[in-house]
């Protein structure tokens, strides 16, 4: 079978053979293809083949040297049977052009080689079989004295075989695979300066002139490139609409879990050691919207066989998407890829001192029984110019076992990238805060088309985690619907049968429990959805509130549940240790003041950083709040905190209000609860009632934000500028100030732009509306303390202030570190009139009025919820 590469090779070679004109010709695909253009023929000689003259006045090397030089290698030629590796079976001598380019390239100085691959493009045109041609070349390729991988790379440009349709192919794609892309670099740009010299189609002359096939070769790359797993421009591409319950009625439903990783983008890194080669995030959930997903028509990814036979062997209409636990994913073999290739970052940025990565190193080394771990003690160490490649044909086991030693608190504590960090950024924030098994989407499976081969069936790309695909298409969104409300005759069915489970356990009779989450995993049972059902289903419906954490967290806020450093973790307080693992896995960690070594400014254990903490919390200066029972959401205050000592050479703002050596500061803030957007809020309003009076922010302005992201938020709550300390890089290593600019990057700021300030701020707000901050947050839709708005100067309109407080911030001033920012004051019009519910308010709000079945749903304790509404005077 002559395959597309093929045919645009035997184009150019019928042109040179017969004299003929050919051009490239840009298809609608992309891809350059070459046409052959009517015209006399030149310089034929007898049976159509181009004179000699002809060949080797356009050649480096004549014909004869050409044939000696190759025919050398092999000792016999004729009878040549054809090679696994040579799958073209036409007369291709352009493509041994290719390859012995490729040769030319590696072993040219720098700055030569991409010249000497165009060079070499054209220096072997004999006619050859491709079976002999093939078997010459890699024998040639063999005998040379370079490494392997660099007689990989001179294979590449040449070897054949099927990658995505295209011929020639196979050698690169393993190639990229393995880190190696020279000769795939060469081969696209060779492809591009070809096109570069036949811009506006110019016409090109008979004989051995390969640029139509140059640059169809370096589009095929390209091609191949685009198509292949390492691509990392995958967007989701489908924007699913919610569906109406009512089209389930009637419908077979069965539950397939997913876990949470994210779909679309790519995973760079944390900090701003960023990966060699980023990492793109298949899902997840929202695999199924991916634009290859779409294009491949593929619906669902799965390990192994027999797990896509379960599933199609269901008798039912559709599956629902369900959710798994927020830590699932930490299994996902991309996940532990984003593990390992970050190690590999922080050692080559030297974040892991030279002791730590040796301590590391001989932990990953140490031999285990399992055989598939037997080759760990050849580990080359993770700071060693080889590492890279062997973690690239690093089996799934082998990484595991590496991810789970950087995992461990031993490597943590010596400086291995945060793993909860890096869950977090791999992981949909919105899927988050599901509840176990909670609906999210609604897919139908194609059923006869059965399980595909990721990558090998037509359309479809491969998957870092799973091999085989489902055919099929997304239906709808069908978000936050509980398990048991969706499968209800199930759990009906195996209620009794729990029951009698749980005796047998409390008599002795049996050695464990009813587990009905794994009786309900283990068995994907199949529901009939009935009217009723998608009547539930549809009063079930909330408005303001997007996650059941959400939900549950402002619920904490509004009864005023936060657990504190004056209790004991048994006693259900909170602790610095507690603070400082958050820290650590907070996106903005770099601005919290987490103690180092007092002497070498060196990172410290967790428990030793903690430790530092403690002690101000033993004097009672520091007291440390923790939003609920498992929230991810804290904040401190610091009493008698001055700023003269804090920040030397402070400047009061002119006008601004007064700053005492006694203040009660907000520090310590940070919210990684991303599923529960605007929870944020909660720390500041909870710090107003207990008495807080002064804080500070790093300015950090954009354009969306003029004023600073953080000042706008605390303005919010009338907190206003005081003074400003300038940004003092001596503070800070080279690596942490490229932490610092990541950070202020994804906040609008960019390289060039003047350091933010530090500015401090200090409440003005009402003193006698501290106690009652939250009520009046939740009944009055947002923060109003009652003082004089009169006169302000509003430099922030409600929306943007709106948007800004949505999100989370995140800031520290545990130690004198500049952590501070300035903006607008209120939330409120110069009217005087609110512009508009907050939205955390909302979610608050529509908390209170929830009915049983919605409450019961979320997951919410209905005792709490009845008691806030008698307090809150807002409920039904």
């Amino acid at each position: 079978m002559t395959t597309e590469l093929e045919r645009e090779i035997l184009k150019v070679l019928e042109a040179n053979n017969f004299g003929l004109s050919v051009y490239a010709k840009p298809g609608a695909d992309g891809i350059s293809r070459a046409e052959i253009m009517d015209s006399l023929p030149t310089s034929i000689g007898p049976a159509g083949e181009l004179a000699a003259e002809e060949v080797a006045r356009t050649m480096d090397l004549s014909r004869e040297e050409q044939e000696a030089e190759m025919r050398a290698q092999v000792p016999a030629l004729k009878g040549a049977a054809t090679g696994a590796a040579v799958a073209t079976a036409t007369t291709i001598p352009d493509i041994i052009g290719l390859g012995y380019g490729g040769v030319k390239a590696l072993l040219a100085k720098e700055g030569e080689k991409g010249q000497a691959f165009l060079d070499g493009l054209s220096s072997i045109s004999g006619k050859y079989g491709s079976e002999l041609a093939g078997e010459m070349y890699a024998e040639y390729v063999g005998k040379l004295d370079v490494s392997d991988e660099e007689k990989a790379a001179m294979m590449t440009g040449y070897q054949a075989g099927e990658f995505g349709g295209i011929p020639g192919l196979a050698g690169a794609y393993q190639l990229v695979k393995k880190g190696a892309k020279a000769a795939p670099d060469f081969i696209e740009s060779a492809g591009e300066a070809a096109k570069a010299r036949m811009a506006g189609g110019t016409t090109l002359s008979s004989g051995v002139n390969p640029d139509p096939l140059i640059a169809a070769a370096g589009d095929a790359v390209k091609a191949m490139r685009g198509k292949g797993v390492g691509a990392t421009d995958n967007p989701i591409a489908i924007d699913l609409p919610e569906m109406n319950p009512d089209e389930l009625v009637g419908k077979k439903i069965f539950p397939i879990q997913a876990d949470l990783t994210k779909a679309g983008g790519s995973f760079t890194g944390i900090d701003s050691s960023e990966l060699d080669e980023a990492i793109p995030l298949q899902g997840g959930p929202d695999f199924p919207l991916l634009q290859t997903s779409s294009d491949g028509k593929v619906v669902w990814a799965v390990d192994a066989k027999a797990v896509t036979s379960k599933k199609l062997g269901k008798d039912a209409d559709y599956a629902v998407v369900m959710a798994m636990s927020p830590q699932a994913h930490r299994t996902n073999a991309t996940v532990i890829k984003s593990m390992t290739d970050n190690a590999l970052a922080y050692a080559r940025d030297g974040r892991i001192d030279p002791q730590g990565l040796s301590q590391i190193d001989d932990v990953i080394k140490k031999p285990a029984a399992d055989p598939v771990l037997k080759r760990m003690p050849e580990f080359p160490g993770l700071a060693s110019p080889d590492a890279a490649e062997w973690m690239r044909s690093a089996s799934f086991d082998e990484r595991k076992r590496i991810a789970q030693v950087l995992s461990s608190p031993m490597a943590q504590d010596l400086g291995a990238p945060n793993v909860q960090r890096i869950l977090d950024e791999t992981s949909e924030g919105a899927y988050t805060g599901m509840n176990l098994n909670d609906s999210i989407l609604v897919i139908k499976i194609d059923k006869e088309a059965g399980a595909v081969e990721l990558g090998k069936e037509p359309g479809t790309v491969p998957h870092h985690s799973y091999k085989f695909g489902l055919k099929g298409e997304p239906v709808g969104r069908l978000p936050m619907v509980n398990v048991q409300n969706l499968f209800p005759d199930w759990f009906d069915k195996q209620a009794p049968i729990w029951e009698q489970k749980q005796k047998a356990f409390e008599a002795g009779e049996t050695p464990m429990p009813p587990n009905p989450r794994r009786a309900f995993q283990f068995q994907l049972p199949v529901e009939t959805i009935t009217s009723e059902k998608a009547d539930k289903i549809k009063r079930l419906k909330v408005q303001s509130i997007k996650s059941p954490l959400q939900a549950k967290l402002a619920t904490d806020m509004m009864d005023g549940n936060w657990s504190t450093s004056n209790d004991s973790l048994k006693a259900g307080g909170t602790n610095a240790l507690e603070w400082i693992r958050e820290a650590r896995a907070s996106k903005e960690g770099i601005t919290l003041s987490i103690p180092k070594d007092e002497k070498t400014g060196a990172r410290l254990a967790d428990k030793e950083a903690a430790a530092q903490i403690q002690k101000d919390i033993k004097k009672g200066d520091l007291t440390l709040y923790k939003l609920g029972k498992d929230s991810r959401t804290f904040f401190g205050l610091h009493k008698n905190y001055n700023y003269d000592s804090v920040y030397k050479g402070w400047e009061p703002t002119p006008g601004g209000p007064e700053i005492g050596n006694d203040e009660v500061a907000l520090v310590s803030v940070l919210s990684n609860d991303r599923a529960a957007n605007g929870i944020g809020k909660a720390t500041v309003l909870k710090a107003i009632e207990e008495g807080a009076t002064v804080l500070d922010a790093f300015d950090v302005k954009s354009v969306k934000y003029p004023d600073g992201f953080l000042p706008t938020f605390y303005g919010m709550f009338d907190f206003v500028e005081a003074g400003r300390v300038k940004f003092d890089p001596q503070y800070y290593t080279t690596q942490e100030l490229s932490d610092l600019e990541k950070v202020w990057s994804d906040r609008g700021w960019k390289k060039g732009d003047a350091y933010p300030d530090v500015v401090i701020m200090k409440y003005t707000g009402d003193e006698n509306a501290r106690p009652n901050a939250t009520k009046r947050f939740v009944t009055e839709g947002g923060f109003g303390s009652g003082s004089d708005e009169t006169g302000r100067a509003f430099r922030s309109s409600a929306s943007d202030v709106q948007r800004a407080a949505d999100q989370a911030p995140t800031e520290s001033t545990i130690s004198a570190r500049p952590n501070t920012g300035r903006g607008a004051n209120g939330d409120l019009r110069a009217s005087g009139q609110r512009a508009s519910t907050d939205r955390l308010a909302a979610v608050a709000q529509e908390i209170l009025s929830l009915s049983d079945e919605q409450i019961q749903n979320l997951g919410l304790d209905m005792k709490t919820i009845l008691r806030l509404r008698a307090q809150y005077s807002g409920g039904k």
